[in-house]
């Protein structure tokens, strides 16, 4: 294990590496989200970020490193096993069923929660109005504290893409996660709706620690506590955001005057200008 790393509360990702057709995608990646903490991954095109959280989602298998949770291997766990262990993942789409309403795409989020199943509760074959009642409760419980209460009856596809981001980290939440994956919760968002996004995520520290994977770098450098550089599959700087963006190698080869000017206050609205990994 790497020095330094610990396998124990929290998210240990150590020494990962992963190839595709020979080319390696990471190569002995190694980071931590501690309880409470949110966590920025950041980096250029291709640098290899959304693999690192395809793997930690069980997407992909990494041929060394392990993965662990609150001390437990996870890197050979199946993707529906991870929210029984307190793991949820939001997506770069929003990707919210627009046969439901908003309110009941919030409540299958609650699948893992319930033990007659939410597929059986949509359909009307509900075996527990107990849990069907709850599962609604907490729903809307959600919908109120992302500010979204009076689209509970709307379809989806007939919501603001920011509403539509607020309606998929709230059915994220249904599963009452200990730590939440976020894959790039700010595209198409306008700076506002940024801002109102990096107050959310702050707030969710109280509950859950955040991985999440961004290029707007005023979001990353206004919420998250650490960040992680990823370049060509490759850890390339970790610490604070003061400490990465003082960093000389990450300003000038990934991040330009972008990262300068969030560190001196003078940035609106920077992003790397990546929009996948």
């Amino acid at each position: 294990m790497t020095a330094g790393l610990s396998q124990g509360a929290g998210l240990t990702v150590d020494e990962v590496s992963v190839s595709f057709g020979g080319l390696a995608a990471l190569s002995d990646v190694s980071l931590q989200v501690r309880p409470g903490e949110v966590v920025g991954v950041i980096g250029p095109n291709g640098a290899g970020k959304t693999t690192l959280f395809n793997v930690v989602c069980g997407f992909v298998n990494p041929q060394s490193g392990t993965i662990t949770y609150n001390g437990q291997r996870i890197d050979r766990r199946k993707p529906h096993h991870l929210t029984q262990l307190g793991i949820a993942r939001t997506l770069q789409g929003v990707g919210l069923w627009n046969g439901l309403s908003v309110i009941e795409n919030v409540m299958a989020g609650g699948q893992a929660k319930t033990h007659t199943g939410v597929a059986s509760a949509l359909l009307g074959l509900w075996r527990s109005s107990r849990e069907e009642t709850h599962l609604r409760q907490r729903a809307g419980e959600l919908l109120h504290e992302f500010e979204i209460e009076q689209f509970a009856d709307w379809n989806p596809k007939a919501l603001p893409y920011a509403v539509q981001k607020r309606t998929a980290m709230a059915r994220a939440l249904m599963a009452e996660p200990t730590l939440l994956l976020l894959d790039e919760p700010a595209s198409g968002l306008s700076k506002g709706e940024m801002d109102e996004l990096s107050h959310l995520v702050i707030e969710l520290r109280s509950s859950a620690s955040v991985l999440l994977v961004e290029h707007h770098m005023d979001l990353v450098m206004s919420t998250c506590d650490r960040l992680v550089v990823l370049n060509f599959g490759q850890v390339i700087a970790h610490g604070t955001p003061a400490e990465v963006s003082a960093n000389p190698e990450v300003t000038t080869a990934y991040l330009g005057n972008e990262v300068h000017a969030m560190g001196t206050g003078t940035g609106t609205g920077a992003s790397t200008g990546a929009s996948d990994a």
